[in-house]
């Protein structure tokens, strides 16, 4: 009888082994299951950008720092950044169309160096594609009479009605009416396309609009009289005839220079950022929806750049959705999004906000301005992208380049 009660113990014993690692074995398996499919499952398409300015980021004064940015970039799940290459009469990398018309034109604390193909290696090294963005457009100096560009080149300069250079919050604006502009800005642009391994171009809003005073340089107004029997253009810079004249030129340039563009690279990526906000209605010539209709853009991404947050709510829902729906089918387009100003960076609670709206009206993705913004506070916004909507990588759309 005993030997009968031990065998049974033995056997509960057993059983209850048998239980135990089977609910541990079964939920290995399940977990490891569950992980696999989650790691089977393709990565979200999203843009995920950052801008790189020159004013006051130190990224672009020595390879370390880019790398040190690039490294934070990727493992915050980034898959974009838009390095200025045009500001304030300057390229920041080293440009035979610069030192061809003016001596020289690098941006003075890059001489010596080439920060763009420096920039370029360590992003494609990291996983991030390089979309170059000629910030200025038309622009040649902020504050400064047009610079060393107009001191060189003063039939190059727009005016307003008064016969005074054209101005708008302190940028000094060439004439994009002047044929010479038109191929200095398009050789500088073929100049980046042509020399460097890059995944696209982005072209600002100040290559294609222009403050509605402008127009009245020497050059505009004989350019206009050619084709008016002689009549110069109306004094009012309101009227809607000269209006319609003006954004006709503005957009055959643009249409031009990304036919060039696609004749070179066919499938380069070309971007555009038109400033949404803080510009007044009607104080700029521009017709951003008709423009993206056309087809000469293939990731459009206006910039929202707004601190409040109603604000950047009714800019989603009115003029950011209108270019939305004139895109084409395969154009992406998505915010771009004020990180931090003068006063400090945005907060992470207002960052989540912006966030959840760009996808509550189904913007897959946004790019950043700017950089320095990612890194204030120990990286507290990066970090709480990374925790909150970047929690793992994105592809990249428009990827054209094998890195």
């Amino acid at each position: 009888m005993a030997l009968v009660n031990d065998y049974i113990s033995s056997m509960s014993i057993h059983r209850v082994c048998l239980w135990y690692w089977g609910a541990v074995l079964g939920g290995a398996v399940t977990a490891f299951c569950q992980t696999s499919l989650t790691s089977l499952e393709p990565p979200p398409t999203e843009i995920r950008g950052v801008w790189i300015t020159n004013t006051d980021a130190k990224i672009l004064l020595s390879r370390s720092n880019i790398r040190a940015a690039m490294e934070l970039l990727e493992d915050h799940h980034f898959n974009v950044v838009f390095p200025v290459v045009w500001c304030n009469g300057a390229t920041m990398f080293p440009s035979e169309t610069m030192d061809g018309i003016f001596g020289d034109g690098i941006e003075p604390r890059l001489d010596n160096r080439d920060p763009l193909a420096e920039l370029i290696e360590e992003a494609h090294a990291h996983r991030i594609a390089v979309v170059p963005w000629f910030e200025y457009g038309f622009c040649c100096s902020l504050n400064a009479k047009g610079g060393h560009i107009l001191k060189a080149k003063p039939a190059w300069g727009e005016q307003d009605a008064a016969g005074n250079l054209l101005t708008q919050n302190g940028y000094d604006w060439m004439s994009p009416f002047n044929t010479e502009v038109q191929s200095f800005m398009i050789e500088l642009v073929m100049e980046v396309v042509d020399r460097y391994k890059i995944d696209g171009i982005q072209e600002d809003g100040r290559m294609l609009a222009l403050p509605i005073e402008g127009g009245y340089s020497p050059v505009t107004r004989a350019s206009y009289a050619k084709e008016h029997d002689g009549a110069q253009p109306p004094g009012n810079c309101r009227d809607s005839a000269w209006i319609v004249w003006r954004a006709e030129k503005l957009r055959k340039f643009a249409s031009n220079l990304c036919t060039m563009i696609r004749s070179r690279k066919p499938k380069m990526l070309i971007s555009w950022t038109p400033l949404l906000l803080p510009h007044p209605p009607g104080d700029l010539i521009e017709e951003w929806a008709k423009w993206t209709r056309n087809g000469d853009v293939d990731l459009m991404v206006p910039r929202i750049l707004t601190r409040d947050i109603p604000s950047y709510e009714l800019a989603l829902a009115s003029p950011l959705a209108d270019i939305s729906r004139a895109a084409p089918k395969q154009a992406f387009v998505v915010p771009g999004v004020l990180l931090n100003t003068d006063s400090g960076a945005i907060s992470t609670s207002d960052l989540e906000q912006v966030i959840s709206g760009n996808r509550r009206n189904g913007y897959k993705g946004e790019v950043f301005f700017s950089f320095e913004g990612l890194t204030k506070n120990g990286n507290e916004l990066a970090r709480m992208l990374k925790e909150r909507f970047y929690t793992s990588r994105a592809s990249f759309p428009f990827l054209i380049n094998n890195w």
